[in-house]
């Protein structure tokens, strides 16, 4: 009766997801670089990073548009024979930016938060050459 409890417990305790105490989790997805800032040019913003554990996957960038609302996918790309991706987006003042790694056989799912938009400053004073 008790080897029966033992196991039906066991059983119970995997299909919750509980993983048993001698198990260690997976770790998350290594960036080997990750930078984000708006092009000069034409008033995009880019992400571009590396993840040497995670070749030729697809990286996903999703968007919050206030804080506490939910992510949504607004692009994906697949990463190239190296880990390495980039993307342009634009979005309004006050959305968040986030980078989401599926999870592969050796590694879990992982999150890079990238940043919100925020209001421009306005510009500072020249000085007048005369």
């Amino acid at each position: 009766m008790g080897a029966l409890l033992v196991a039906l417990v066991t059983t119970l305790a995997l299909s919750v997801g509980l993983a048993p105490a001698g198990v260690a989790a997976k770790p998350q997805h290594e960036f080997k670089s990750l930078q984000s800032g708006e092009t000069s040019t034409e008033g995009r913003f880019f992400v571009k990073g590396q993840v040497t554990s995670y070749r030729n996957r697809p990286v996903i960038l999703q968007r919050q548009a206030k804080k506490g609302a939910p992510w949504k996918t607004v692009q994906r790309k697949d990463s190239n024979e190296w880990g390495g991706f980039r993307m342009y987006f634009g979005g309004r003042i006050g959305n968040g930016f986030r980078v989401k790694l599926y999870a592969t056989k050796w590694r879990s799912e992982t999150y890079r938060f990238i940043g919100r938009i925020v209001p421009a400053r306005e510009a500072a004073p020249r000085l007048s050459a005369r």
